[in-house]
């Protein structure tokens, strides 16, 4: 009987033991499990930009190769919330893509994605392509033709330097194809944010007089500006009575009073205005506007305007750093006013002489009268005669008057805080003035 009893009370603890360890080993193996689960949600949780409030779907970016600033993240999130009204949507760049790890990626993240409603732009730097992931809504509101144009929209992608551009151009081109709103290719917008400065380079091209390449290129010209203000070059086909004020209204709307320039090509005007502000405008006032005008005009008129914009840009930044630049008309111009003046004086000196000469009347007439009235009668006669010069020297000296107001002025007017002009070189200008900033143009 007590035999029974000790090993009914051994079995008890025995049994008591076991489910001691067995409690330690699971509630161990649920400590070691935990860190697994949770380490990549938390994780994926960064990427997570923005959530709209009504559709619950997310914006999200995971930059893992680091081709966008902390800046440029922010306005690429505002870009991408669009798309949110209809899918996920979520930009991915790595080195290393493959299906599996953007599929982690999304159905790791929290919250969690409804991974059958996502557009996903994957950027895979190690194979220099770009890929499109649809499924759910996205599979079905985004036909064949769409999904060509999206990657059309992709188009050079590796090869600009401002990839928050190009990674932008392509979900407009997605939010387009799922709202169903057009099957065109959506119109460039070229912009760089100077990540020192915060000074933006874009590209308002509304006549279409450049080609995306040239896009691209121009950009990467107008970036040295961006180390003292805004730069734009704008294209427009609207009829103006003054290129100086328009170009200022466009320079208002895309930078307001922050330090600028605009290069402006008006097609119906037939003219470069060059408009700035800030501390930019303190290098290309409106004498070095005009002249950088003056010196691109050719390449607008024979339809380059690439090289026009190219140049024009050049030789802002070159002013702007204190370099020469060539100024051929301003010193023409010059040399042609010197030659004018030179010849209205040398005019009015002769016709001077000829109006006042001692007649041999005169000598005879001296010869016979007393000296007291030779002398009273030559002075009466000098006199009379410098006073009224004679019609042709008058005419002469007011034109050279004229000439001299007119080359004091400057051809141009000023106003307020700023002053404006222009020069059509041999083409013929306007001038503008008053308001804030001032520039410059040139015919073409």
């Amino acid at each position: 009987m007590m035999k029974t009893k000790i090993f009914g009370s051994s079995a008890a603890l025995l049994a008591a033991a076991l489910i001691v360890l067995c409690s330690v080993f699971c509630a161990g193996a649920e400590e070691s499990s935990s860190p697994s689960s949770t380490a990549p949600a938390d994780k994926n949780a960064e990427y997570i930009t923005y959530t709209n409030p009504e559709t619950k779907f997310n914006v999200l970016i995971r930059d893992d190769c680091n081709l966008l600033t902390e800046q440029q993240e922010k306005s690429l999130t505002e870009d991408m919330k669009p798309l949110t009204e209809f899918v996920n949507a979520v930009c991915f760049t790595t080195d290393a893509y493959n299906e599996e790890e953007l599929q982690k990626f999304t159905e790791k993240a929290e919250p969690p994605l409804n991974y059958d409603d996502v557009f996903a732009a994957i950027f895979d730097m190690k194979s220099n392509q770009m890929w499109q992931y649809r499924d759910g809504k996205a599979l079905s509101l985004i036909t064949k033709d769409e999904k060509s144009l999206i990657f059309d929209a992709a188009g050079g992608w590796q090869d600009n330097p401002d990839k928050y551009s190009a990674i932008k151009r392509i979900f407009a081109q997605a939010e387009q194809a799922l709202s169903g709103e057009s099957t065109e290719l959506v119109t460039q917008q070229v912009d760089y944010v100077n990540p020192e400065t915060g000074y933006r380079a874009v590209i308002r091209d509304e006549d279409d007089l450049l080609t995306d390449e040239e896009e691209l290129l121009l950009i990467g010209d107008m970036k040295p500006i961006t180390e003292y203000g805004n730069a734009a070059f704008w294209s427009t086909g609207v009829h103006t009575s003054n290129e100086i004020d328009q170009a200022r209204q466009k320079r208002k709307e895309l930078f307001g009073f922050d330090s600028a320039v605009v290069f402006a090509v008006n097609m119906n005007n037939r003219k470069l205005t060059i408009q700035s502000i800030g501390k930019i405008n303190e290098y290309v006032t409106d004498s070095k506007a005009r002249s950088i005008t003056d010196n691109v005009k050719s390449y607008a008129s024979s339809k380059d305007y690439y090289s026009a914009a190219k140049e024009a840009f050049s030789q802002m930044y070159n002013v702007i750093r204190g370099e020469n630049i060539p100024e051929p008309m301003k010193y023409a111009s010059y040399a042609v006013l010197a030659l004018i003046i030179g010849l209205i004086a040398a005019l009015a000196f002769v016709f001077s002489k000829r109006a006042n000469p001692l007649t041999e009347d005169t000598k005879q007439f001296a010869e016979a009268e007393s000296a007291d009235s030779f002398c009273r009668d030559v002075k009466v006669s000098v006199v009379s005669k410098d006073t009224e010069p004679g019609l042709v020297p008058s005419i002469l000296m007011f034109f050279l008057d004229a000439v001299i107001s007119t080359v004091g002025s400057g051809g141009g007017s000023s106003g307020g805080r700023s002053s404006g002009g222009s020069s059509g070189g041999f083409g013929g200008g306007s001038s503008g003035g008053g308001g804030c900033g001032s520039g410059g143009s040139a015919s073409f």
